[in-house]
């Protein structure tokens, strides 16, 4: 309950008091100029935001590691939630209410973007495995200077190489190299 309040203290704290209260309450690094939004909740075991880095208002994080590359950004209503490791390459960009599931790795790689309202799941079940639907489990990689245009859903256990372009509205079920 303890650190759960921390959390929520810094979460509603204003923006420039943040970056300090992360260092102190969390002992997560924190590079310098970072930018973290009002109302944006971030809670991990880890948590290492390289400089620069925008986290816009709204934004919620909560991962076992989290790792943030310098240069990045993660627009407003972003939701990024999950037991696992997530991970952000320098100068990427996560788009406007995006919802990352990290139940595995999430790893986006250099100068990447994920557009608006994009959907990255690592696991593909809804239904009860004990009642005969399948379970799928796996981590998502996406590589260095890669693009999902808006409303692109990707699956569990995918990974998507270098230099790719995936276009809106794509549903993406198996590796694009």
């Amino acid at each position: 309950m303890y650190k759960k309040g921390i959390s929520v203290f810094i979460c509603l704290a204003p923006p420039f008091f943040k970056n300090c209260l992360f260092r102190w309450l969390k002992g997560a690094k924190i590079g310098k100029g970072v930018y973290i939004g009002w109302f944006t909740f971030i809670e991990g075991k880890s948590i290492d935001i390289g400089e620069y880095t925008q986290i816009r208002s709204g934004t919620f994080i909560r991962c076992s590691e989290i790792h943030i590359g310098k240069y990045s950004v993660i627009s407003p209503m972003v939701i990024i939630y999950g037991s696992d490791n997530f991970r952000m390459g320098d100068h990427s960009y996560i788009g406007f209410q995006t919802m990352v599931n990290v139940e595995e790795n999430v790893s986006i790689g250099h100068h990447s973007a994920i557009g608006h309202r994009c959907m990255i799941f690592t696991h593909g079940s809804f239904l009860p495995y004990t009642e005969g639907y399948w379970v799928n489990f796996g981590e998502v990689t996406i590589g260095d200077y890669s693009w999902l245009a808006v409303d692109t859903f990707v699956h569990p256990n995918v990974h998507i190489g270098n230099n790719v372009f995936v276009n809106a509205r794509s549903v993406v079920k198996q590796d694009i190299p």
